[in-house]
């Protein structure tokens, strides 16, 4: 077993060494320094019987002079008797450096010293502060025992006690007060702390105990970091819970081999468990309790558990005290705050003020009642744009007025016109642009493009905040149109309105409208006219051409209810074919007979139709379509009118039978295919019907023979079906070893990688060299010079170099000719002959020819001249 010495970033238990901290203390002692008589002081009356209890003790008055922590003695009675009591508390004087008594104002703590005992004592009515020569009387108080736990850090800690009287009770190590674990975040992560300043894995043992939460019990804290302890020691390693919401670690028990783990659990002991998550510590509390189990293991469910921050149940939702979700009684966030969109508040009502950007763009228009405005995008569309429909009439984009640029850029958009090579208007640009996630824009009316200049304009009180072009021209489009050739501009440089025309290219800046802002129709001649719309939307209805908006004709001489403009003349007979179900006036009718029926129409559009388009005298209704023919398999003997014959295949009856089919296979005996049908045989005719069958005459037998093909030993089938495979010889060379198993090496035995296994020559052998063996080795090599003896002009010198400086076919180190190299080289030879390659003496030396040159020395040369 060892201890681990790595460190890591998980889980810290804070060891915790409480320093002693003493509050301000009143003892008997205290009651024995007199306080100093500095001629200034201030009268104090009690006329509390509260205070007869204490008869024989005394009153003082205390307070920190000199801020060390020590309350000193200003005020002191002789003896406390029963009714009214006076005490005298000290002022400070201006005659000495030193704080000797209380400054103007300050509050001292009044206290009782009776049969040895302090009490403190709660003036009623408070006392409100020293004043010099003053008086202040107390008619009431709360007079309560003094002494108690004065730690702040300890679990009975006393804000009322003055004095400690050693009662205070601490947690264990490794919890607080109630009991919880006291696990802090360290780096973001947690860690356990050690006394030597380290943070450390726990000791790992060959025991452990494993628990395992089931998913989805931890998954509020995915991600998370989850930690055993045992009394407040971590006994696990951290474990990250994963995305389904299980977690497990592994409890490290105590064992015989372990030093220094008392903090380890044995069998019996409860474990406790907690989480980092996001940077909160969060208790996990099973019910009942997990007990360690030596070497076993665990299962949690959800279903007795509950999870703790600081000894509070766990509420996690939105903790954020801005957002409008925001939960005061949440103690862990989850992400789900939801925030008003900007201008708005919680309640959805509009924040914002003019030149806010809200909804996209610059605010500048906010009805009165905040229900409703409208913004302009942040920024001009790229580039500059035409109005468009030139020289057209735009019906319905004449509006000028708040409300109605919507409507103007929808008429125009649905006009149709863009530009050349599909150039977008001004109006189309608008209503296609995208930004900030809205796609809403259009191009403002007159009057709405006009209330821009002046609130975010350079019109606007704080000046041209939207950032509009007002330099040479300086002109925006509206959307109102002026006539067919013109429509409505800005100037945005002094906001003066103009008309320009529909082919100028001028700037672009789109609004939208927001909130809860009336639409509709706008046009008051119109019949569903809202006089409280603010805002077009091209619903607009009007009544139809000769009625009023109640449907009532404008002019009905004979008062039938049908405008005289739409009275119809025709035939009022349903019985005739010339029907008019809309006919007002009566007219002339048409009435079918024999076989003639009406056409059905009932406008006064219909006609007789005849229905005896042969005229043989039956009508069409009566007239039996069908085969004629008494051959044919359809043939109808009732038929009147010849129809299509359907006649047998061939080789068929009517029912589809073969005419002849003499193995009653279904197969017509015409269209039987032969050939072979053995899957298995190289020739196989997967569309053969019939086993072709050869008859063979052998003397006087008759052997009948399919004509199947098998492939044998090395052969496989070419793979067809139709009957055209064929057998595969697989063994080419006919040496009886399938092309496959062939192994291509050297196959002669005294070649040097002759190969014993090789069943094709591939025509690599190699031998080996004239008096060499095959490692390239000298067979024969007396002096071991590397020089086989056949070749070695000296067999028992070693003589690499073979130098024979004479020529003689022995070498120079074993020549004893007594003619060297040196004395050969010191002569001037005489040449004697020249001979070329053949012996032939030559008199001169062409270019181009070996010769050698014999010199009367002996010496041999070979020439060669280019």
């Amino acid at each position: 077993m060892k201890k681990s010495e790595q460190k890591f970033v998980t889980l810290i238990v804070l060891v915790f060494s409480f320093t002693q901290i003493n509050a301000q203390t009143i003892t008997p002692e205290s009651f024995q320094q007199a306080p100093i008589n500095t001629g200034a002081n201030m009268t104090v009356g009690i006329s509390d019987s509260n205070f007869d209890q204490f008869e024989g003790g005394q009153i003082g008055a205390f307070y920190d002079l000199d801020g060390n922590g020590t309350l000193e003695c200003v005020g002191l009675t002789t003896g406390i008797n029963t009714g009214f009591i006076g005490l005298s508390i000290w002022g400070d004087d201006s005659s000495t450096p030193e704080l000797d008594g209380l400054s103007s104002g300050a509050v001292p703590q009044f206290a009782i010293l009776h049969d040895g005992n302090i009490f403190l004592v709660d003036e009623i009515p408070q006392f409100t502060g020293y004043v010099t020569n003053g008086i202040f009387n107390i008619n009431d108080a709360v007079i309560y025992d003094g002494f108690g736990c004065t730690d702040s850090l300890a679990c009975n800690y006393n804000s009322e006690a003055n004095t400690n009287n050693g009662s205070c009770l601490y947690p264990e190590q490794g919890y607080n007060c109630d009991g919880n674990m006291t696990v802090e975040p360290w780096d973001n992560s947690l860690y356990i702390s050690e006394s030597n300043g380290t943070y450390s894995y726990p000791i790992v043992t060959d025991n452990n105990y494993s628990v395992i939460f089931t998913p989805g019990i931890l998954s509020d804290f995915i991600g998370g970091e989850l930690l055993a302890f045992n009394n407040g020691f971590p006994v696990s390693a951290p474990s990250i819970i994963a995305d389904d919401g299980a977690g497990g670690v592994p409890v490290i028990g105590k064992d015989n081999n372990c030093i220094d783990c008392d903090h380890l659990p044995m069998p019996g002991d409860e474990i406790e468990f907690a989480i980092l998550y996001n940077s909160v510590i969060i208790n996990i509390n099973i019910s009942p309790p997990i007990t360690y189990i030596q070497n076993s293991f665990i299962t949690i469910t959800d279903t007795n558990l509950t999870f703790t921050i600081g000894g509070e149940e766990v509420t996690i939702d939105c903790m954020d005290s801005l957002a409008c979700n925001y939960n005061p009684d949440a103690n862990m966030t989850d992400g789900s705050c939801l925030y008003p969109e900007q201008g708005y508040n919680c309640d959805g009502n509009i924040t914002a003020q003019i030149g806010d950007i809200m909804e996209g763009g610059y605010l500048f228009y906010l009805d009165e009642t905040s229900q409703y405005g409208f913004v302009a995008a942040m920024e001009d569309l790229d580039g500059t744009y035409k109005w468009g429909c030139n020289a057209e009439y735009v019906d319905g984009a004449d509006g000028t007025d708040l409300g109605t640029g919507f409507k103007n850029t929808m008429d125009i958009v649905n006009q149709g016109c863009t530009g050349e090579n599909g150039v977008l208007n001004a109006a189309e640009a608008a209503y296609t642009y995208e930004i900030g996630g809205y796609n809403d824009w259009y191009l403002p009316s007159q009057n709405e493009l006009f209330e821009i200049y002046n609130t975010i304009g350079g019109g606007g009180p704080v000046g041209n905040i939207g950032g509009f072009y007002s330099n040479d021209l300086p002109y925006y489009w509206s959307s109102s149109e002026d006539n067919s050739y013109t429509a409505w501009i800005i100037r945005f440089n002094n906001g003066s309105t103009g008309n320009d025309g529909k082919v100028s290219d001028y700037r672009v800046r789109v609004i939208r409208a927001f909130g809860n802002l009336i639409i509709g129709c706008m046009d008051s001649i119109a019949c569903n006219y809202n006089s409280e719309a603010i805002m077009a939307d091209g619903s607009c209805e009007y009544p139809d051409s000769g009625y009023d908006c109640d449907g009532s004709c404008l002019n009905d001489l004979d008062l039938d209810g049908i405008c005289d403009e739409f009275e119809i003349l025709g035939c009022v007979d349903t019985l005739a074919c010339n029907y008019n179900e809309y006919s007002t006036d009566i007219g002339d009718c048409l009435y079918p007979s024999a076989c003639d029926s009406c056409s059905g129409s009932t406008d006064g559009s219909g006609y007789i139709i005849d229905n005896d388009t042969d005229n043989d005298g039956i009508c069409n209704i009566d007239e039996v379509i069908g085969c004629m023919d008494s051959i044919a398999c359809n043939y109808n003997e009732l038929a009147t009118d010849s129809a299509a014959c359907n006649y047998p295949e061939t080789y068929y009856d009517c029912n589809q039978v073969c005419l002849n089919d003499y193995d009653d296979d279904g197969i017509c005996d015409e269209l039987e295919v032969l050939g072979c049908v053995d899957t298995l045989a190289c020739n196989y005719n997967a569309s053969a019907t019939q086993q072709f069958i050869s008859v063979v005459f052998i003397e006087d037998s008759i052997i009948l023979v399919d004509n199947c093909i098998y492939p044998t030993e090395c052969e496989n089938c070419s793979g067809e079906t139709d009957g055209t495979g064929f057998i595969i010889n697989n063994d080419i060379d006919g040496d009886g070893v399938c092309d496959a198993d062939e192994i291509a090496g050297c196959t002669d035995s005294t070649a040097c990688n002759f190969n014993s296994s090789a069943t094709d020559d591939d025509q690599s052998c190699f031998y080996q060299e004239l008096y060499f063996d095959c490692d390239g080795n000298c067979i024969n090599d007396i002096d071991s010079d590397g020089e086989c003896d056949e070749e070695d002009n000296c067999i028992y010198v070693i003589n690499p170099d073979q130098e024979d400086t004479d020529n003689d076919g022995v070498g120079d180190a074993c020549d004893d000719d007594d003619v060297g190299i040196e004395e050969l080289d010191a002569q001037t030879p005489l040449l004697i002959k020249m001979i070329d390659v053949l012996g032939r003496e030559q008199k001169e030396h062409q270019k181009g020819i070996l010769l050698f040159y014999i010199y009367d020395n002996g010496k041999v040369e070979k020439r060669l001249i280019y």
